[in-house]
């Protein structure tokens, strides 16, 4: 896999929620021509990254963030009015109340109204946060399959404000699950190249991480 190759499997993020209008300027200037598959901001910086970046990079978003328990009409206007502001990715924690309830009618009438609202907008990504940290093997199962099921587009182990971020475990549970089906994210906590590859041999597809450049500089330096 060349440097290129590599980059392009990186979600390079500004997430921390105290980041101001001058980090996200850096953000962009900082990462804008590095060849990875996205920058991440939070929505509030949607419009601004989007034109800071150009038509060079694509801006990903997050919804419902980091604890995914807003109604499924707020996520759906969260998430619609990222894709208008041009935002090519979404992000959206999963209800892990409703998880843990039981209630996956609830999970599945969610998902289907993100990608029936997102579609009407444009060609967006979705992407499930399932927070695997909090979630047994079989409620890991139950999500994928539902997500699968429901055309989203990448299932995302973690959003890194949970207890503990992306485990290798997770992600070679979720491959088991999804196979080729669609793509695996892996998120929270990945900050050296050895954790990097250790994620992608497992089967994910992407990494999201703050740590992008360095892993890059790391990546061409073995």
């Amino acid at each position: 896999m060349t440097k290129e190759e590599f980059a392009l499997k990186i979600d390079q993020t500004l997430l921390k929620p105290n980041a101001t209008f001058n980090e996200l300027e850096s953000f962009i200037t900082e990462n804008k021509d590095v060849g990875f598959y996205s920058l991440c901001v939070p929505p509030f910086f949607v419009k601004d990254a989007v034109k800071l970046a150009g038509e060079s990079d694509k801006i990903s978003t997050v919804i419902g963030f980091p604890h995914g328990n807003s109604s499924t009409s707020v996520k759906v206007f969260e998430a619609t009015q990222a894709v208008m502001q041009g935002a090519k990715c979404v992000d959206v924690v999963i209800n892990l109340s409703a998880v843990k309830s039981g209630d996956y009618d609830y999970i599945k009438n969610e998902l289907e109204a993100l990608r029936y609202s997102i579609d009407m907008y444009g060609e967006c990504e979705l992407r499930i946060i399932i927070e695997a940290c909090f979630l047994t093997d079989n409620e890991k199962r139950m999500l994928a399959e539902l997500i699968v099921e429901t055309k989203c587009d990448v299932v995302k182990t973690s959003t890194g404000f949970g207890s503990s971020g992306a485990t290798v475990e997770d992600v070679a549970l979720l491959k088991s699950i999804i196979n080729d089906k669609i793509k695996i994210k892996a998120a929270g906590g990945i900050r050296d190249i050895e954790c990097a590859e250790a994620m992608f041999a497992a089967g994910a597809d992407l990494i999201g991480t703050s740590a992008g450049v360095q892993l890059l500089n790391s990546y061409e330096n073995k």
